[in-house]
């Protein structure tokens, strides 16, 4: 038998177990009295020849029933566990933990926190599968993401190969995940059935197992404070003024209880651009320690960066943030417009672009800007539009979406109604009464003294439209419907103004040009920021050329990727490691650059439980098994046996 709450035991004897001694040790005061004789009054004689304050405990029965009655409601104070008693038929769901904080080796033999977690896991298992009815098994290995590795089987070998198949990852852990997918589970198990009952092996870093649901098993590393720093917030991007400028902003955080100095190193495509010393203090009562760095340096190219903390220490995966470091300039643009009326027109077609649309496109900066009529770019294949980062259709309609982002001006957009056009002269003109300036497209635009005269009629947000699935929003609205809409087409951008430019007086607005820039940085992120995702979250890139159906990742993880069918954007899923990655197509000749960060203070922090070791407040979590039953209920019961029997002691001894 073992107890959950040891502490409450402690102090609940320490309160209760001296004032029942002391009551037995105080002697009671008699009152004087005179009697003609003491030959009846033997025991007061005897009581006179010692009379003083105290006593010399004497064996008795009412002492003996008092401290056995104080005893039972101690223990049950403490919550007496019984070893291999919680077994029996039902289901019992292990949620074994691998998240980043998992790798650390801390344990007192030297091992990980995940090898020590799963031979608790095994132990575990086999404790309760030695009874004559062992309960079915489902083992579940949780990080970012849960993932059942075995379906509900009493097979103890099976289930020992499979948490033996677990590895670590850089994720963090997310326990709620979890829950949801256990919850999901059970969901169809009848109420005639065994509860079932479910047990988290971790090092509960990041996870308050106080309010956990079920038991924890929780593993106890050798340091309160573990040695490990590194970087938990990361951002590069470039100065608005100063393009040529790279900014780099980091959150290091220092677990340790010394102070880490260390060369903190920032290169790019493998060459060192910058070094500097970092100093991280000393972990305390309140937490980890931190330090804010930001640093700068000028660069005019985009590639690899990679800022590293030089420090050895117990978990690697933290120690370094990546990120795809854009060019200076802006992707390329290509602008489309009619295609030439009569036989002067077919000279250089930006003479058929609105004017005031390729004066912006100018300004803007973009690494290249082409203009072609519809004509030709209804010939060009998907290959001929791969390269640019932005297409714009001024007065044109593409027979199909393009596989990027783009804007269109005053034509009806593929997939969307052709609900006709509200002429000016029939309707008159219509001012914009309102925008959304909780979009980034709008924020710093200011449209109250932009009049439209022409312009064509675009469904609500929430109009059905059959076959056309992708989401929209309202950017801006006239008196007659939304004029600005903002297409989210699987991943790809779109933004469809549903007027020409000269219908309007927009483009002698100062608003314009701010629209535009805002419009091209937002439907092409990254073009000025560092372009990072996180273990946590699921990737999405699109390839930068034709993509073949089959392409192949390379990196920490290496697998095979299908592409999907018809889609531009290509799913890899959550990474489980850190690092560089490479989507290449088969024979390599065209590839795409992703970077993978950790980027989680609970997992660098590496704390390994909600309270402090041998703590047992809560639920009892520090170290409490599945296959511990209590059995405090028994103890208050014989508390309460023992209480009668002391009554009914004292009413037959009152009547003598």
């Amino acid at each position: 038998m073992t107890l959950l709450a040891p502490g409450a035991l402690l102090i609940g004897a320490l309160l209760t177990v001296p004032p029942l001694v002391f009551f037995y040790l105080l002697k009671l005061r008699r009152r004087p009295l005179r009697v003609t004789s003491t030959m009846l009054w033997e025991q007061a004689v005897h009581d006179l020849q010692v009379n003083v304050p105290f006593r010399w405990l004497r064996p008795g029965l009412l002492i003996l029933l008092h401290g056995l009655i104080l005893a039972s409601l101690l223990i049950a104070l403490g919550r007496p566990a019984v070893e291999g008693m919680g077994g029996g038929a039902g289901r019992v769901f292990v949620l074994l933990d691998r998240s980043a904080s998992m790798a650390a080796a801390d344990m007192p033999d030297g091992s990980t926190r995940l090898e020590s977690a799963k031979k608790r896991a095994v132990d575990l298992i086999e404790s309760m599968s030695r009874g004559a009815d062992p309960p079915e098994f489902t083992l579940i290995a949780f990080a970012a993401e849960p993932v059942v590795l075995t379906p509900p089987t009493t097979e103890v070998r099976r289930l020992r190969a499979a948490i033996g198949s677990v590895t670590p990852t850089d994720q963090p852990g997310r326990l709620d995940e979890a829950e949801r997918l256990v919850r999901s589970l059970i969901s169809g198990i009848s109420e005639d059935q065994p509860t079932p009952r479910m047990v988290l092996v971790s090092d509960g870093a990041g996870l308050d197992t106080r309010s956990v649901p079920w038991r924890a098993a929780l593993i106890e590393p050798a340091q309160i404070h573990p040695r490990n720093a590194g970087i938990v917030s990361f951002s590069v991007d470039r100065d608005s003024e100063k393009p040529e400028t790279v900014r780099v902003f980091m959150r290091l955080l220092n677990a340790g209880e010394s102070l880490v100095a260390a060369p903190l190193v920032v290169t790019v495509d493998g060459e060192e651009v910058l070094r500097t010393a970092a100093r991280i203090p000393a972990a305390d009562e309140k937490g980890p320690g931190e330090r804010i760095v930001s640093v700068s340096f000028d660069r005019l190219g985009g590639g690899l960066l990679e800022a590293r903390l030089e420090v050895d220490d117990l978990l690697d995966a933290d120690n370094a943030a990546r990120a795809v470091l854009p060019p200076h300039l802006r992707p390329s643009t290509l602008l489309v417009v009619p295609r030439a009326v009569s036989v002067e027109d077919r000279g250089d077609a930006r003479n058929r672009a609105d004017p005031f649309l390729l004066n912006v496109l100018e300004a803007i900066g973009t690494s290249g800007l082409r203009v072609i009529g519809i004509d030709r770019y209804l010939r060009a294949g998907e290959g001929d539009l791969a390269g640019y980062g932005l297409i714009v259709f001024d007065r044109v309609s593409p027979a199909v979406a393009p596989p990027v982002p783009s804007i269109s001006f005053g034509a009806p957009w593929p997939g969307l109604p052709d609900l006709g056009r509200v002429e000016a002269s029939r309707s008159g003109r219509t001012p914009v009464i309102s925008w959304d300036r909780a979009s980034p497209v709008m924020r710093e635009t200011v449209l109250d003294s932009v009049v439209v005269a022409d312009r064509l009629v675009l469904p609500e947000d929430d109009a059905v439209i059959p076959g056309f699935e992708a989401r929209r929003k309202t950017l801006a609205r006239g008196e007659d419907g939304p004029l600005i809409v903002e297409i989210d087409d699987d991943g790809i951008g779109r933004i469809v103004v549903g007027f020409a430019l000269d219908q309007s007086n927009w483009p002698l607005d100062f608003s314009f040009p701010i629209f535009v820039l805002a419009a091209f940085d937002h439907l092409t992120p990254g073009a000025t920021s560092g372009v990072w995702y996180d273990t946590g979250s699921p990737v999405v890139v699109r390839f930068g050329g034709p993509a073949p159906s089959t392409l192949e990742l390379l990196g920490p993880i290496t697998r095979e990727v299908s592409r999907p069918a018809g889609s531009a954007s290509i799913p890899l899923g959550v990474l489980e490691r850190a690092g560089w990655y490479t989507l290449e197509s088969p024979a390599g000749e065209a590839s795409v650059s992703i970077a993978v960060n950790l980027l989680d203070a609970d997992e660098s922090s590496l704390s390994w439980s909600a309270s402090a070791p041998g703590d047992a407040a809560g639920n009892g979590a520090s170290r409490a098994a599945l296959d511990q039953r209590e059995i405090w209920w028994w103890f208050v019961l014989a508390a309460g046996v023992l209480m009668l029997l002391e009554w009914m002691l004292y009413a037959w001894r009152s009547r003598f």
